[in-house]
């Protein structure tokens, strides 16, 4: 499992008439990465006739798009060469990968994405999550204290104090489980995640442990995306494990 401190959620410029995608974020500068995530987003807007282009690359497309990742270290060192985006993927249902640890600074000049298939022809966006550090990580033990457990109905929202009160303030948080597709904003002393769900999700081939964070409820978020009301999904939940 890997434990984060800071996740970047950033939406790349895919250009069909460019065959390189640059990543260089204000937020980024100077901070130490520590890994590179991409996701499929689908398409969940209105049904139109004729139907409206998605404005993201869904998993579809990013499956087949051909596309390579180079790194290149503060000092223009190659870190990274095309390395298939395949050991990248987020997605449940991709799951074959390799580790790609970083744990470096790097030149966001240079490093970049780049495709060689362009089976998209649209201008189109690219969902990248960036794992960045920015102390130490703290120690920390398999020792579990408390877990606390939330229910809500589907395709629910908003701030965690008015889902889980102040029953958990102050704890220090190990790990967070959910069984929804949808996307959080956590804030804290010195952290800051910006995710999709799916870094939280048991269904999810790739596990997360967070930093003993202490969240600050009343300025943290999340969103549940679910897009049908089925029995399986009339309830979701937000664990935290402390």
């Amino acid at each position: 499992m890997q434990i984060i401190q800071n996740v970047l959620q950033s939406d790349l410029t895919f250009n069909p008439n460019d065959k390189v995608i640059t990543f260089f974020n204000d937020k980024l500068v100077g901070k130490k990465i520590n890994a590179i995530y991409l996701t499929g987003v689908p398409y969940t807007g209105p049904v139109l006739n004729p139907p409206r282009p998605n404005p993201y690359v869904d998993t579809n497309e990013l499956i087949n798009l051909g596309l390579y990742l180079n790194l290149f270290d503060i000092n223009g060192k190659a870190i990274v060469e095309n390395l298939a985006i395949e050991n990248l993927f987020l997605d449940e249902t991709l799951n074959n990968r390799v580790e790609l640890p970083i744990d470096c600074v790097l030149d966001l000049n240079k490093s970049h994405f780049f495709y060689r298939n362009g089976n998209v022809t649209r201008k189109a966006l690219l969902r990248v999550y960036f794992i960045y550090q920015t102390k130490e990580f703290q120690k920390t033990t398999d020792l579990i204290t408390g877990i606390y457990t939330v229910k809500f109905p589907y395709k629910s929202g908003g701030f965690l104090k008015d889902f889980f009160g102040f029953a958990i303030k102050n704890q220090k948080i190990k790990r967070i489980k959910t069984d929804f597709p949808g996307s959080f904003y956590l804030v804290g002393r010195d952290f800051e995640i910006n995710c999709s769900s799916k870094f939280f999700n048991d269904s999810s081939p790739k596990q997360f442990l967070v930093d003993n964070l202490e969240i600050d409820y009343e300025k943290s978020t999340f969103k549940d995306s679910s897009v049908n009301n089925s029995p399986d999904n009339s309830e979701h939940h937000i664990t935290f494990i402390f």
